[in-house]
């Protein structure tokens, strides 16, 4: 660990001023509910923070919506006891028995 000792530079702006006149949809941001995870509009704050960001111009890259998704072991098995899916070695996907 770096203990080398370090010049302290005050802020140079007002660091409790937020969301002026100025910011982009700042009406809607004061709106926001952050007192809790995923209260506010997710959608709607990325939007603001990238306008804010790279201007009110700036088109803004769809969101990209993602799952995790686990498949299942060679080991895992049903749960009513019977095992009707099997692995086919060929292309190495379950598939299910037709009985």
């Amino acid at each position: 660990m770096d203990s080398t000792p370090f010049d302290h530079v005050p802020a140079m702006i007002d660091l409790q001023k937020t969301n002026t006149v100025r910011a982009w949809h700042y009406q809607e941001a004061e709106q926001m509910d952050f007192s809790r995870e995923d209260a506010a509009d997710d959608l709607l704050l990325n939007e603001i923070l990238w306008k804010s960001i790279r201007g009110p111009n700036s088109a803004m890259p769809p969101p990209v919506r993602a799952a995790f998704v686990f498949a299942p072991n060679d080991d895992d098995h049903d749960h009513d006891g019977d095992d009707d899916i099997h692995r086919n070695d060929d292309d190495d996907r379950r598939v299910r028995d037709d009985k």
